[in-house]
């Protein structure tokens, strides 16, 4: 079996870099992929994560930085 490159998309934090993972202390943690950019905004969307405009996204982490970047997002919006 040959070894294949292909092209995937995860969700990224811009904040911390930290790409989306599941897996808890019990089990194997992983990196999600997607074939396609909408599968990979259909996982944000259904994992909390929030999306700040222009491409950017946060993931749940509650730390100044995180608040910093949703609350600016909110207020672009309003």
């Amino acid at each position: 079996m040959p070894i294949k490159k292909i092209h995937r998309y995860i969700a990224v934090c811009d904040v911390c870099q930290q790409p989306m993972r599941f897996g808890t202390d019990s089990e194997i943690e992983y990196t999600p992929n997607y074939g396609t950019r909408r599968d990979a905004q259909a996982a944000v969307d259904d994992n909390e994560w929030t999306d700040l405009g222009r491409g950017r996204i946060a993931c749940t982490a509650s730390d100044p930085a995180h608040d910093d970047a949703r609350d600016a997002a909110l207020s672009r919006r309003a």
